[in-house]
Formats: structure tokens, sequence, C-alpha cells
């Protein structure tokens, strides 16, 4: 008789979750003021650029995606952390000097309306000394940093998860 009576409970539950969830179909919670949602801005462009620098090694061009506040970069081999934009200029400009860029491109993009966009990249390089070509995907967090004149700066670039 337990039984039946937690049966019976958990489907009670389960059908007002699942009631709770259709009344949330088709809301958005608005954005906070001077966020600007992914899918009205130019956040293309930007990984874009960022895709075309990394595939170059270029990581001064990198750098002018990095905004104010620290960046976080976590990507095999790289000393790295919760970073100034001196300091991750740095690191991104230690690795391409010892790697070699064979492919750097954006797959997806995974929008967060007002906590910015994430894009996955599939990276193929080898070191600089030869060896094995190494494949990872990369996950770079783009947000919307400024007020008079917002801009897309790098907030994370970390290993993606395979």
């Amino acid at each position: 008789m337990n039984r039946v009576v937690l049966s019976a409970v958990g489907l009670l539950l389960l059908w007002g979750l699942a009631w709770g969830q259709d009344s949330l179909k088709g809301k958005e919670a608005p954005l906070p003021a001077m966020v600007v949602s992914p899918n009205t801005d130019r956040s293309q462009a930007a990984f874009e650029r960022i895709a075309k620098a990394w595939q170059e090694g270029q990581a001064e061009t990198i750098a002018t995606f990095l905004g104010e506040n620290k960046v976080t970069i976590t990507l095999p081999r790289v000393a790295g952390g919760m970073l100034s934009k001196d300091q991750a200029e740095y690191v991104l400009r230690d690795m391409f000097k010892y790697s070699f860029t064979e492919k750097f491109a954006f797959v997806k993009y995974d929008e967060f309306l007002s906590e910015g966009v994430v894009g996955i990249a599939e990276w193929s390089y080898r070191s600089v000394k030869g060896g094995a070509l190494v494949k990872d995907k990369i996950s770079v967090w783009l947000v919307k940093e400024g007020k008079e004149k917002p801009r897309w700066v790098i907030r994370e670039i970390k290993q993606a998860k395979p």
C-alpha cells in the first residue's frame, strides 16, 4: 500500500513539474539594462576574427578582444588561470610560439542571452618541434562590455569537454 501512495505522490509531482515547464515555454526573462542579446548583435564577426587570428598565431589580434576584467584561460600545455589582459596576451603569445595551428574553426555556438555567447572550436595543432597532431575542442566565451559603446570581449578560453 505504501508503494501505491508513493507512486501516486511521485506522479503528481512529475505532473506538477511538467505543467510548470509548459507554462514557461515561449517566455524569456527580460534582459538587464545595457545588455544586448547575442541574437541582435555581431558576435559572429568577433568569432570569425578570433578564429582567423588563432589560425595565424596572432596573439595580439586575439588580445584586442580582451576586456577590462580578468579573463580565464585553461588550455592544455598552457600555464593559464585568471589573468589580466597583459598576462593573457603573453600566455597566448607563448602558446603560439611553441605550437603550430593546422586548423582552428568554430563549429557550434550557444547563446545565453544576458550572459553572452560561447563558441566551440575544433583546434588541430603540433608542437613546433614536430610530433603527433593533437586535436582539441576549445570553448571561447564572449560577453558584452561597456555602456556607451558595448563590444564583445573574451571572458574565458578553455578546453571544452569532448
